[in-house]
């Protein structure tokens, strides 16, 4: 027994020495991750744990916009395959995601020329790496589709590179284990360098330092510094070329986090002067910030602001006018202005301005106003005071101290042309500003109901500082600051959300924000600390709305019938077919010679998913890329005469003269002629295997078939008056019913073709759609738009829509509520209790169709609009 327990001991020391040394080898025979990484990248970005950085940012608006950029469309498919998989919920998943990453983007472009994003990314999995190491050993028995060895001989003495490939569609990714790390990249001669590099050596050690260090996000991200700078100031050209300044080879370091609900981003840009080429911001930038005093002197009626505080009038005119677009000539400008300045008033431009104004310079935007407030600091209130009194008893500047608001005093100055001339320079229109003097500051605007605003807030003590919407991206923000934008995008746009790329978009998912920027011993630090309004609102998933390219109509717009779609059909112009795959956004279209209808069915080993007919009777089956399922198109025998139908087997097509065609999935027609004579008017109703369908007349009759066969001929369903529309055939339970309205409003209900209690009913008002029903109840909408439930044993509950009429309007329901769209482009979704679902009515027109396109495992709302989109709303 102790031979054994020795022995037992021996064991296990073995074995834990065994597994201990292969974690320390593991652990040291490593490749530095900076060495994987290709130098010419656009974007770095670096996180500690993979996991919990982009897990949730699978789930963000912001990752629907990203992938709705065109360098990016090309894996919108896989994203949202990886958002909507079950994967993310393995614990084993959640383990060997906590990694090191480090991810980078590189430009491209594709065969033809077109830009393209391909990237590299490098997992550190440490001493986890025992897994990567031995993969060659189990990679074949995975059975991942797309998945391939490769071995590559890369010169003459015959060594190779074995790495994998994994084809996914269109999209081509290359895997390389390598020691601790595996290389997975979009381009194989990334994975090249990626392998053989050392790239690290292209960094100097500001660099290295830079990519090093900690900050307050989840992710950090390294750019270029300069290709950023240009790419945010973009819609400012005085900005953006300032950014010209900063050396080509610079870095910059982001760090971020990101929710639907706030966004707080931190970026710091190393900036140095050279002093062999001196520049005219060197002053400037060479101060470290200070604290600004205006924000604590603002009442809450500010609603948004850009505030100076990086130097003198001065100086800030010695350091921006050589960056003011040369049309405006702005040295020539104050040159002439100086001159009429000291013909007319008897000092010189800059006494004017710079001998009393301090260094704080702001622009306001004050609550139910649209005219700005600008605001100055006082640096000599004396000195202010002796110029303006020399302005204002000058002929040629006239003032006005009359008018009281509020119980203010506000003066008025009707400035001369040559000193709007100057203010002109910054795009300020100010002719004739009242102004207020208070606590150092002086405030000009054109309104003087501005001015008696900001006064009246901040004296009832309701100030800026104190107001909800300011703390809450503001209480993070250090209190020293060179400029300082807080704004809201219901009043203002700030110029680095005026461009139309990535990021413009993603921060205007943000509508209230406060960006900060300060210097600090040489480097340029931005803040931005952004919130939604609210989180989770009804709203487009980017890229949609989706611009048609000609007139399409309501019944000509279906969702592929599979579960899990995403590809909707219509038709444009009456004849071209079109499909779009709403997650990959791949697009197909095929024109027929006539105008044609569609209708979706379910796919098929034959891959068919969509029936279309012509008017001439020609039928077609297709893809959903549109391509022909063999053996059509064929001939149905005769002309529609109205929208087909379809069943899981066949399309069923009323043809004028009463014959009704069943076409079957392999392109066999089957004729019936047991209801010659009847007027078909309206498309069949399809329920299972049961198709009815409505002759119309005075007195109309309502006729079944089971799959091909007539099934109530010689007695149908009697409708006693004249009604528009198909009936509506549903099941409860295993019970199939038969709905239909007349025009006048009576409703009949028939099981087994026998008219049920309580039926037939009266509705009041005239009804221009047939009824539609979910499993428990029917609805009806009447032309002046009141939507009705009435439920199996006669039960009525009704709502109006507000200031609406219905005389063109769609109707249609599932399990989840009904869809109305009345005369407008306009779509109102009712639970079963007539109560609207949360975030409706939102902008649509006729039938709306759901599916789960951003993989949120929530249905959004798929519609088309008025003037030809596509929309996409998530209803999460």
């Amino acid at each position: 027994m102790k031979k054994f327990f020795k022995g037992l001991l021996i064991f296990f020391l073995v074995t834990v020495c065994l597994i201990a040394g292969v974690l320390l080898f593991c652990a040291l025979d490593r490749k530095n991750a900076l060495d994987a990484v290709p130098r010419d990248y656009t974007v770095y970005v670096h996180t500690d744990n993979a996991w919990s950085a982009f897990n949730p940012l699978l789930d963000l608006q912001a990752a629907d916009v990203l992938f709705s950029q065109k360098e990016f469309v090309q894996y919108r498919q896989i994203f949202n395959d990886i958002k909507a998989s079950p994967i993310r919920e393995s614990r084993f998943v959640q383990l060997a995601a906590k990694r090191k990453i480090d991810f980078a983007l590189y430009q491209s472009a594709d065969g033809n020329g077109n830009p393209r994003q391909d990237f590299a990314a490098v997992v550190d999995f440490s001493y986890l790496s025992i897994a990567t190491r031995l993969f060659p050993l189990y990679a074949g028995r995975l059975n991942v589709p797309g998945l391939t060895e490769k071995e590559i001989v890369l010169n003459s003495k015959g060594d190779t590179l074995k790495y994998y490939e994994l084809n996914a569609g269109e999209n081509v990714f290359y895997i390389k284990p390598l020691k601790n790390v595996v290389i997975l990249t979009s381009s194989y001669s990334l994975l090249q360098t990626a392998c053989f590099g050392s790239n690290s050596v292209l960094y100097t050690q500001e660099q290295k330092k830079l990519l090093k260090s900690k900050g307050d996000g989840n992710v950090r991200i390294v750019a270029d510094a300069r290709r950023l700078a240009m790419n945010i100031t973009s819609s400012n050209a005085v900005l953006n070329d300032m950014c010209g300044l900063i050396d080509k080879n610079e870095l910059s370091v982001i760090f971020f986090t990101i929710t639907d609900s706030e966004i707080t981003l931190k970026c710091k840009v190393p900036f140095y002067a050279d002093p062999e080429n001196p520049t005219s911001l060197d002053q400037l930038l060479a101060k470290n910030s200070i604290n600004p005093k205006l924000p604590g002197k603002l009442g809450d009626s500010v609603q948004y602001y850009t505030l100076i505080n990086a130097g003198s009038l001065e100086e800030l005119k010695t350091a921006l006018f050589p960056f003011i677009p040369k049309e405006k000539d702005a040295p020539a400008m104050w040159k002439k202005a100086d001159g009429l300045c000291n013909s007319f008033l008897g000092m010189s431009l800059d006494e004017l301005l710079f001998s009393w104004s301090g260094h704080e310079f702001a622009a306001l935007g004050i609550e139910n106003q649209n005219d700005p407030v600008f605001a100055i600091s006082i640096k000599d209130e004396a000195k202010r005071q002796e110029i303006f009194g020399k302005i204002t008893s000058s002929m040629f500047v006239n003032d006005d101290n009359s008018l009281i608001i509020g119980g203010v005093r506000l003066p008025q100055l009707k400035l001369p042309s040559f000193l709007n001339w100057v203010i002109s320079i910054f795009d300020i229109n100010i002719p004739s500003p009242y102004f207020l003097v208070k606590d150092g500051f002086i405030y000009f605007s054109e309104s003087a109901e501005s001015l008696s605003s900001l006064y009246t807030s901040y004296e009832a003590g309701k100030a800026l500082k104190a107001n909800e919407n300011w703390r809450a991206v503001s209480y993070d923000q250090k209190n020293d600051s060179s400029v300082s934008l807080f704004y809201n995008l219901e009043r203002s746009i700030p110029f680095f959300l005026r461009g139309k790329g990535l990021a413009s978009q993603v921060f205007k998912l943000y509508s209230m924000g406060r960006l900060d920027g300060r210097i600090e011993n040489n480097i340029i630090e931005l803040q931005l600390h952004a919130v939604a309004a609210s989180s989770g609102n009804l709203r487009q998933i980017p890229p949609f709305p989706f611009v048609l390219d000609g007139k399409t109509q309501a019944e000509n717009f279906c969702l592929e019938d599979v579960k899990n779609t995403s590809v909707v059909f219509w038709v444009e112009n009456k004849r071209i077919v079109k499909s779009l795959n709403l997650k990959s956004l791949e697009s197909f279209s095929v024109e027929d010679s006539d105008d044609v209808m569609i209708e979706s069915t379910v796919r098929k080993t034959d891959g068919g998913v969509l029936w279309s007919v012509n008017s001439r009777g020609a039928v077609s089956l297709y893809d959903e890329t549109l391509q022909l399922v063999p053996g059509f198109p064929v001939m149905c025998g005769g002309i529609p005469s109205c929208r087909p139908a379809a069943t899981d087997k066949y399309l069923v097509i009323l043809l004028e003269g009463g014959k009704i065609a069943f076409i079957n999935r392999e392109g066999g027609i089957y004729t019936n002629d047991d209801l010659e004579n009847c007027q078909w008017k309206s498309k069949p109703a399809v329920c299972g295997k049961f198709i009815s369908m409505y002759a119309k007349g005075f007195e109309g009759k309502i006729y079944t078939f089971s799959d091909t066969s007539l099934i109530n001929e010689k007695e149908p369903i009697t409708v006693d008056g004249i009604g528009l529309g198909s009936p509506c055939v549903f099941k409860n339970g295993n019970k199939v019913y038969t709905a239909f309205i007349t025009q006048s409003g009576t409703l009949g209900l028939w099981c087994d073709g026998k008219i049920q209690q309580e039926f037939p009913m009266k509705l009041s008002g005239m009804f221009l759609n047939n009824v539609c029903a979910s499993s428990k109840y029917m609805y009806a909408l009447s032309s002046d738009a009141v939507v009705y439930r009435i439920g199996l044993d006669g039960s009525v509950l009704s709502v109006k829509i507000p200031h609406a009429t219905a005389r063109d309007a769609y109707i249609t329901a599932n399990e989840k509520g009904v869809y109305v769209c009345a005369d407008a482009n306009m779509i109102y979704g009712f639970n079963d209790n007539l109560e609207l679902l949360n975030g409706y009515p939102l902008t649509g027109w006729g039938y709306p169709v759901f599916a789960d396109v951003n993989g949120d495992k929530v249905d959004d709302c798929i519609s088309l609009t008025l003037d030809n989109k596509i929309s996409v709303w998530n209803l999460r």
